[in-house]
């Protein structure tokens, strides 16, 4: 029997994923670029369908998912979840936003997120 999940295309699921998020959180493509490195006409591109093939940014798109994924559940809403990206954050040392435009901010907030929601 053919197992479905075979025929799912990753590349396509992660690209959707990204930009719905990058939508609900009302982020540019200015934004982006400075988050995953990928030029404003490459997000461009990607809205038309197509996922570039840098390996090292699309960890990056991978771990803007995994931060997204993380900061819904704790702000209970979209719109919390924009105020807290874009507010200052004395646990963590600036605004989310500022520090995810590095790997290691990406990497820090993401670790601060799931620990707080190892807490509830």
């Amino acid at each position: 029997m053919k197992n479905p999940l075979n025929s799912i295309d990753k590349d396509d699921v992660i690209r959707k994923a990204f930009l719905r998020a990058a939508e609900n959180l009302d982020l540019s493509g200015a934004d982006l670029e400075k988050i995953t490195g990928y030029s404003e006409s490459t997000i461009s591109r990607m809205k038309d369908g197509s996922m570039p093939t840098d390996r090292k940014k699309r960890e990056l798109v991978v771990g803007f998912l995994r931060l997204y994924r993380s900061l819904i559940p704790l702000a209970g809403d979209v719109g919390n979840a924009k105020e807290w990206l874009h507010s200052e954050n004395s646990d963590l040392g600036g605004r989310p936003f500022d520090l995810i435009q590095t790997f290691m901010g990406l990497a820090d907030v993401t670790t601060y997120l799931d620990a707080m929601r190892g807490k509830i």
